[in-house]
């Protein structure tokens, strides 16, 4: 629930001052790998867009990698809120001492900070804001939104969640049953968590990437 309230706050001051890419940021536009013309061009329109990191930073791992790296945005131009996926194997430009690798490196090398630089330098965006979030804070921020709908389309589909979800309990020690069924139902914050991390159904961390988009553009409209 505080990760939902930060996320709306974010937005909230944000638009309120609009001056994240202008007063806030006088004289650090490098820090931010922004350039003046990136800065310029925000200064016109009222939208706010905090990038959104999720890690699987867990005992079993070593490090904190981004296997998911969104953008989300407050467009209060059109009244719209909308979550924007950056795929993590993007080959990108992240600096002089380490060069050209996968986005997702950004973080583990330089953690947030330079995760944000290099998104911005390579996408051109102005974004100076961001959440981290790892599998229990997923869990617990679907959860606090009471769970959110999610249309499993195959067989396939439905057998991957349930081989996740045995993972997600055991990592998060939660006990949340198998889904039975494909079609579209309300699941909770393990099942959702489960069915973000397939990548072996469709069209592979495209379909993925969509699968976070759709769980996570819930979990903000419900709490905006």
């Amino acid at each position: 629930l505080a990760i939902i309230f930060l996320i709306a706050t974010a937005f909230a001051v944000n638009a309120f001052i609009l001056g994240n890419v202008t007063s806030d940021l006088k004289g650090n536009l490098s820090k931010y790998g922004i350039s003046d013309e990136a800065a310029s061009f925000a200064k016109q329109h009222k939208i706010v867009n905090i990038a959104v990191f999720g890690v699987d930073g867990r005992d079993d791992v070593e490090g904190d990698r981004t296997d998911t790296i969104m953008v989300a945005t407050a467009d209060y131009e059109h009244s719209k809120v909308k979550v924007a996926s950056l795929m993590r194997d993007t080959y990108v430009y992240i600096d002089k001492k380490y060069g050209y690798d996968k986005l997702n490196a950004a973080y583990a090398y330089g953690g947030p900070d330079l995760a944000l630089q290099t998104i911005n330098q390579n996408f051109d965006t102005t974004i100076t804001d961001y959440i981290t979030i790892d599998f229990n804070a997923m869990v617990s921020m679907v959860n606090a939104v009471g769970g959110v709908t999610i249309d499993i389309e195959t067989e396939e589909e439905l057998d991957w969640v349930n081989e996740y979800l045995m993972d997600v309990n055991e990592k998060v020690a939660t006990g949340s049953p198998f889904l039975e069924e494909t079609g579209s139902q309300l699941v909770d914050g393990s099942q959702a968590l489960a069915y973000c991390r397939v990548r072996y159904v469709g069209d592979g961390d495209f379909d993925r990437t969509l699968r976070q988009r759709v769980v996570f553009e819930q979990v903000l409209s419900k709490a905006l």
